[in-house]
């Protein structure tokens, strides 16, 4: 079979192109498959929402299909410059990376910390340009790649005499290392899975919390954009404590995405994207 043809033919045939719910049949991994699938059409072969839905809901009815589409999503992640990760969660994705953001502690009670992801270029400055504390509330430490904590960042945040620690680490490099390579690459997130370890009525709260996009540039412009996790949860998911976000995000060293931490004591949030294009900017 040739999966291009097929993809076609299937693309040809009349859809409702609509966001509609899907009949409720597909099993749990079939609907972690068409979630994929569904994106994988609408951002890399630009198919219309309510057709890359329909369709991805028709292929992985079918085992042979699904697993030639799979193929098709691990080339187009090579020709982007990846490779697949052997120790990955998700190690089918040809590109793709994993988050680890934990709060230690909750001195800081009923206190939401606003933690930065990325940043490359506002790092050095703790971060001070794109993030708004808590009243009463200061970065009081950053550290990057300290000596015991190679592949992790820390930031200790500080109220009155109370401080509390969020860890940020990478599951496919180290974290201080991938902040550096992105102030010379830029790369396209067309899909990202954020979820949360704990899963208690107390722990899903996060799920509510602000999630921003915020573009920071050397010279002055700054673009703030929301991300809307309470408005995100596809059809297809039945998972507790995880939201599945379908977009395409350009990142860039100017880049940082900015989530509030509700005070809970070793919550771990884990962002999980798929890159479907990078770019190494010469430098």
């Amino acid at each position: 079979m040739n999966i291009d043809s097929y993809l076609n033919d299937l693309a040809g045939e009349t859809y409702d192109n609509t966001l509609g719910n899907y009949d409720a049949t597909l099993n749990n991994e079939q609907s972690f498959d068409a979630l994929e699938v569904e994106n994988y059409f609408y951002t890399a072969k630009r198919k219309p929402r309510g057709v890359a839905r329909q369709m991805a809901e028709r292929v992985v009815r079918q085992p042979g299909v699904l697993n030639k589409v799979k193929e098709a999503m691990r080339q187009d992640g090579y020709r982007a410059g990846f490779e697949p990760s052997g120790a990955a969660v998700g190690q089918a994705l040809a590109a793709q990376f994993d988050i680890q953001i934990t709060r230690l502690t909750a001195t800081i009670a009923g206190v939401d910390l606003p933690v930065p992801i990325f940043g490359a270029l506002d790092i050095a400055s703790k971060y001070i340009g794109v993030l708004t504390q808590p009243s009463g509330t200061a970065i009081s430490a950053l550290t990057i790649g300290a000596i015991g904590t190679e592949t992790q960042v820390r930031i200790s945040y500080t109220k009155g005499a109370n401080t509390d620690i969020v860890v940020l680490t990478i599951s496919q490099y180290d974290y201080p290392s991938f902040l550096n390579a992105l102030l010379s690459s830029r790369f396209v997130v067309s899909n990202a899975r954020y979820s949360v370890s704990d899963t208690t009525a107390t722990g899903i709260q996060q799920l509510t919390k602000p999630f921003r996009s915020i573009e920071r540039s050397m010279f002055g412009a700054f673009l703030k954009n929301d991300i809307p996790l309470s408005s995100a949860k596809s059809p297809f998911q039945f998972q507790n404590g995880i939201v599945d976000i379908l977009g395409t995000f350009n990142i860039t060293g100017q880049t940082t995405w900015v989530l509030d931490f509700q005070p809970l004591a070793n919550q771990v949030v884990t962002i999980s994207a798929f890159v479907s294009q990078s770019t190494k900017v010469a430098i």
